[in-house]
């Protein structure tokens, strides 16, 4: 699911949890309980296909022409773009792939998302032959993910032990 998608089918109970949200997704969902055990560290990053964009701090947007887009939902990148561009200069965008697109077809010049999804989407086989993405600039500190729950899974999560059979896993 989309990332703003998948926030509101857990917030409505739809689905039983989530893999891997940010540290304070939790905190703010009364009805999750995180696991607190990291299961993935991601890096926001700008990402362009143009060489000749170059970056070294977010603030430098402020004085460019830029348009960036990012995934709705991914609340650092959206931050962070709003913080330095003017709000018709920032775009959000439902999917990774869509933002790729609007990258390869010179809708904008920059998108803002999370490496490991980028990178993904970027590698898929739509975009093939196309040029390739590059990383500007990271944005902020790498962030841990943590697996989030459904309240109710509280107790199966706790009662839960490996048995003998799955410890070579």
């Amino acid at each position: 699911l989309p990332t703003a998608r998948l926030a509101l089918e857990l917030a409505n109970g739809s689905i039983d949890g989530d893999l891997a949200r940010p540290l304070a997704f939790a905190d703010s969902q009364p009805t999750l309980v995180r696991v607190d055990e990291p299961v993935l560290e991601i890096v926001y990053a700008l990402w362009a296909v143009n060489p000749n964009i170059k970056l070294n701090k977010l603030e430098q947007l402020r004085q460019s022409s830029y348009t960036a887009t990012f995934t709705r939902g991914v609340v650092q990148c959206e931050e962070a773009l709003k913080s330095v561009l003017p709000e018709p200069r920032v775009v959000d965008v439902t999917t990774t792939a869509s933002a790729l697109n609007m990258l390869h077809y010179g809708r904008n010049e920059l998108y803002c998302g999370v490496d490991i999804a980028t990178l993904s989407d970027a590698g898929s086989p739509e975009f093939a032959g196309k040029a390739p993405l590059l990383k500007v600039m990271n944005i902020g500190r790498p962030d841990l993910l943590y697996m989030v729950l459904q309240r109710k899974h509280a107790a199966d999560r706790k009662s839960t032990r490996l048995n003998s059979s799955h410890a070579n896993v």
